[in-house]
């Protein structure tokens, strides 16, 4: 059976997501006229679904998973054994998931600029001279 593996991403809103697919060997991977392979990713707002605790029909929604997964990845025939071992790595995952910190957002430098700031309340003026860099978020940059 070809292995199912997971990894933490994040979304375009920088939250975590469990990203699960299937491996793929290192001689197919670096072609570039392959396809992209399927992947399926749990959002951290779905996870209380693959909680026994807070989903009463758990058991049926993983199974329904599993077997759409299998059928993904092109895993062959659906088995308990292969439906266990993909529920296990989703299991794994959740914990990762939950405890994933958001994506920090990279800032882009727009430029610098010096700023003199004038009191003149008071008797004479004090001055102050100071350099500011401006930086926005990369996501409003590229809007």
């Amino acid at each position: 059976m070809a292995e199912v593996y997971r990894r933490i991403e994040y979304d375009d809103q920088g939250d975590p997501v469990l990203v699960i697919h299937k491996k793929v060997s290192p001689v197919k991977t670096f072609r570039l006229d392959r396809p992209v392979a399927p992947s399926f990713a749990i959002r951290l707002n779905d996870v209380w679904q693959y909680s026994e605790d807070h989903n009463p029909r758990f058991i049926y929604h993983m199974s329904q998973i599993c077997q759409f997964l299998c059928n993904l990845f092109d895993l062959g025939l659906v088995t308990p054994s292969r439906m266990g071992r993909i529920a296990s790595v989703i299991e794994e995952g959740i914990d990762d998931l939950i405890k994933a910190p958001p994506q920090k957002e990279e800032l882009v430098n727009l430029g610098e600029v010096k700023v003199t700031m004038a009191d003149l309340r008071g008797e004479g003026s004090v001055s102050h001279v100071q350099d500011l860099v401006v930086s926005k978020p990369l996501s409003e940059v590229i809007h």
